[in-house]
């Protein structure tokens, strides 16, 4: 397997790698709800809000890898199985791309539960780490490449540059990633809820950080505080 950076020419297929494994993960049913009604709408915005974090990424504000490896069908093809979207350092508080609240195949109000939770997370994960932290956004296998490696390599490589620059790494957890995380050594800083007034169902997802401990020692900022301590912020 080949590790390298994400351009333009690679958005066909992480829109390939996104749509195969996302709804996998409860929260992408969840909120796009209709997606098996509106095929061709689900995988547009989901192919533009790819374009998107490219677009960023060109910036600078976030940094997309992909992994190639030999293709199923034919092993002297080599083609992109997975790949994962990481936030840079300084770029923190800027909000993701806007959620697009007349998309056919999307519940509107579990997008913006979604986009609380998230934010909850991230306040909660700020209290800690300030811009000293690597957020991973994204992380995707295509099923057909599951159990090689590739998911676990990627967070690897953040692991190293974490680990070189004094940085933390964060993340929103989904119950099958978490598994993951857990045995890379993250550990768990609290929980955020999804959950839409009025409605039965809900969403439990976990906030997980690694390293970053020498940054907040040599910065002395105070952030000694446990993540529980903000916990009561993403309790509801």
């Amino acid at each position: 397997m080949r590790l390298r950076e994400a351009s333009y020419a690679d958005l066909e297929a992480i829109t390939w790698v996104l749509l195969a494994s996302f709804p996998n993960d409860p929260q992408w049913p969840y909120r796009f709800q209709w997606a098996l009604v509106y095929p061709s709408e689900h995988r547009k915005h989901t192919r533009q809000r790819l374009s998107e974090y490219l677009d960023d990424s060109i910036k600078g504000v976030n940094k997309i890898l992909v992994i190639e490896a030999p293709s199923n069908e034919d092993a002297r093809i080599r083609k992109v199985i997975a790949f994962a979207t990481y936030k840079l350092p300084g770029h923190l508080r800027k909000l993701p791309p806007k959620d697009n609240f007349t998309r056919l195949d999307a519940n509107p109000s579990r997008q913006k539960a979604f986009r609380r939770a998230s934010q909850e997370a991230a306040l909660m994960l700020y209290d800690k780490y300030g811009e000293q932290q690597l957020k991973l956004v994204q992380l995707a296998t295509h099923p057909d490449y599951w159990r090689r490696g590739a998911a676990t390599k990627l967070v690897q490589w953040g692991m190293e540059r974490a680990r070189t620059e004094h940085l933390g790494i964060t993340m929103l957890a989904s119950p099958m990633g978490s598994s993951l995380y857990s045995k890379l050594g993250f550990t768990s800083c609290g929980t955020v809820t999804m959950h839409v007034p009025g409605e039965e169902e809900q969403l439990e997802y976990t906030a997980m950080n690694w390293g970053g401990e020498k940054t907040m020692e040599k910065e002395g900022k105070g952030r000694e505080s446990t993540c529980s301590e903000g916990l009561s912020r993403c309790s509801g």
